[in-house]
């Protein structure tokens, strides 16, 4: 990951990552955390200048640059969490 020039590494165990077949080639893997534990990330994702998030397989390896409306959703979706605690 790299958040305006600063870079850093998550890591998670395999049998952490939850793998869905949503068809054909397409396959969705995520991680369920607390929120809480991420929450500085989270903020410095939501009000990054430039926020790259680099997706590293086995086989493969993506850059997804998150856009400013991606940015902004994520922020909302941190403020309502906040607001439910």
């Amino acid at each position: 990951m790299n958040i305006d020039g600063d870079v850093g590494q998550l890591s998670f165990k395999y049998f952490d990552v939850q793998r869905d077949v949503l068809g054909g080639d397409t396959v969705s893997e995520y991680v369920d955390v607390p929120a809480q534990k991420w929450e500085n990330l989270i903020k410095r994702m939501a009000k990054g200048k430039k926020v790259t998030v680099r997706f590293v397989g086995s086989q493969y390896r993506h850059d997804f640059t998150m856009t400013m409306e991606q940015k902004s959703a994520l922020w909302n979706i941190w403020r309502v969490y906040e607001l439910m605690r």
